[in-house]
């Protein structure tokens, strides 16, 4: 295309919670909050805002014009910046959208000539044309978004769906002056990029706990529950934390959090190792963004034994009440699998007149040092798992990214004997209690993939949207590409990625979500002998 220009506008529009749009030009202006109630709000709360607290935006025009094969870290030269202030201390978030022509979720900049340019993460390298943004805190009395707060010469993608990017923390009050961040555009234009006029829109919104549906995070449905927090000792540092239980998630806690993705994250224990685990609420309906279900966002990393202090191998038991075993007594589900029922005379769902299952896997997890074709065979019946040790092929510092460990599908639905399953969904599984394996028969993953703009639609068949492998292993997914395990040895790691279902595709396969930086499969099938990473969601 040569050294054509491409000329773009960007407007950053201030959506105040009573229901006030402004489309800021580039003087100054002071934005109150006077008139009518706004509901459609942020993830469909009914929002109200107290007239002490105010957003002030200044300089929101930004225009340049581009030449190709270059990009430009600051469009117009002058990064929008927000003021915000409110006298109280119930703390507030601001929220943003990319939301061009008008439409909420749409991140392209839109081109005169009918070609368009996509929002994309850049990190100091270029090869097509993207356009992407940064949070700063000016003063630091807000906290950011670590997935929108990122330093030079980083820029992230704009989000599809509504998403934190700064926050004031509950019991602090803004000074005179209030709080302020801004947001700075960045573009790159390809050389093959069609020369003309580009636009672009990106929605802020204010969220205060004073709106008549009040922000319930999970941290807090488990509070209002009436859960207690237990200790928990780091082996490494000596210090001890307090965590709610894994255990003690139920479908009404889940469904008391109102408040999505990264702003809900919360860390968990998982009463069975003291293992930690990041949780959050997840949307998983494109068209209504207050439906969701919570999900583990990190990988398990359950060992089915433990060593004792002279060396020898102690396998663990599990019951119903730390694991999710809720069937006992059918085909599958009895002591040639490795299951017994407290009451002995049991045969059927031995849950069902208050008894307990345990089940003991027949096989130790195989330690890091130890996988090779000899401890791990490919066998479809029988369990076999392999703890990589502490890795994060994906590099996440705050746990975010772990391998986990790495389980066949027997294995993971809990079992010492899969060959009697030939169809359906297993019942049981290696999660927590409370927690389940996902179900690709009710498009689990398909749902909340394409509920944050990873796949192209929410049915099984699903590709890549644009962007949608960035999406895939970025806040607030962070699915980990953290490989699989194959006649003894580990293939791909941080390349792609395989997740078990619950679902059963033949006598020696199941269905997975499988991805890597090409593709991702909701519901692709394997055999079941393949070690495979496990993710919960809560039932």
């Amino acid at each position: 295309m040569g050294h054509q220009l491409v000329k773009i506008y960007l407007y950053s529009i201030v959506l105040l919670i009573l229901g006030f749009i402004a489309s800021i030009s580039s003087y100054s202006s002071y934005l109150n909050t006077s008139v009518f109630a706004d509901t459609s709000g942020v993830d469909n709360f009914i929002l109200t805002l107290p007239s002490s607290c105010t957003i002030q935006s200044v300089n929101n025009t930004h225009t340049a014009n581009l030449e190709n094969n270059t990009r430009n870290t600051n469009l117009g030269g002058n990064p929008t910046t927000f003021t915000v202030y409110c006298n109280d201390k119930d703390g507030y978030i601001i929220y943003t959208i990319g939301s061009s022509n008008g439409t909420e979720g749409n991140t392209n900049l839109i081109g005169s000539t009918g070609s368009n340019i996509p929002t994309g993460i850049y990190s100091g390298e270029d090869t097509t044309s993207s356009w992407s943004f940064r949070i700063t805190s000016l003063d630091n009395t807000l906290t950011t978004n670590p997935t929108y707060a990122v330093g030079e010469p980083n820029f992230a993608t704009i989000p599809s769906t509504w998403d934190w990017v700064a926050k004031k923390e509950s019991g602090t009050v803004d000074s005179a002056t209030g709080s302020q961040i801004t947001a700075t555009y960045s573009a790159y234009i390809s050389g093959t990029q069609a020369s003309g006029t580009y636009t672009g829109q990106v929605k802020y919104v204010m969220f205060h706990p004073s709106s008549a549906t009040r922000p319930i995070t999970l941290a807090k449905a488990f509070e209002n529950a009436g859960k207690s927090k237990v200790p928990v000792v780091d082996p490494t540092s000596g210090d001890t934390n307090y965590y709610y239980k894994m255990q003690d998630m139920s479908s009404s806690i889940c469904n008391a959090a109102n408040v999505f993705g990264a702003a809900s994250e919360l860390e968990l224990v998982d009463t069975r190792d003291n293992s930690i685990y990041w949780v959050t609420k997840l949307q998983n309906n494109i068209l209504d963004s207050n439906e969701g279900q919570c999900w583990m966002t990190e990988n398990l990393d359950l060992d089915f034994n433990t060593t004792n202090p002279d060396g020898s191998i102690a396998m663990r038991t599990f019951t119903s009440n730390d694991t999710n075993l809720t069937f006992y007594g059918s085909t599958g589900y009895d002591a040639s699998n490795g299951y017994t029922c407290s009451n002995t005379a049991t045969t059927t769902n031995c849950t069902a007149s208050g008894e307990t299952i345990s089940w003991t896997p027949e096989r130790a997890t195989i330690a890091p040092t130890d996988l090779n074709s000899t401890t791990w065979k490919n066998d479809k019946s029988n369990p076999y798992s392999y703890d990589r040790g502490n890795v994060e092929p994906d590099g996440y510092k705050d746990g975010h990214g772990k391998a986990g460990n790495y389980y066949n599908w027997t294995a993971a639905v809990a079992s010492n004997n899969s060959s009697s399953y030939s169809g359906g969904n297993a019942a049981n599984s290696i999660c927590p209690k409370g927690w389940r394996l996902p179900n690709t028969r009710t498009y689990e993953f398909s749902k909340m993939l394409y509920a944050y703009g990873v796949t192209k639609d929410d049915k099984n068949t699903a590709g890549y949207a644009t962007g949608g492998y960035n999406k895939m292993v970025a806040s607030p997914l962070y699915f980990v590409r953290s490989g699989i395990v194959n006649n003894g040895s580990l293939g791909g790691p941080a390349s792609y990625g395989y997740y078990w279902s619950s679902a059963v595709d033949s006598g020696s396969s199941a269905f997975d979500l499988g991805f890597d930086s090409g593709n991702v499969g909701p519901a692709n099938s394997n055999s079941r002998y393949y070690g495979f990473s496990v993710r919960c969601v809560a039932e």
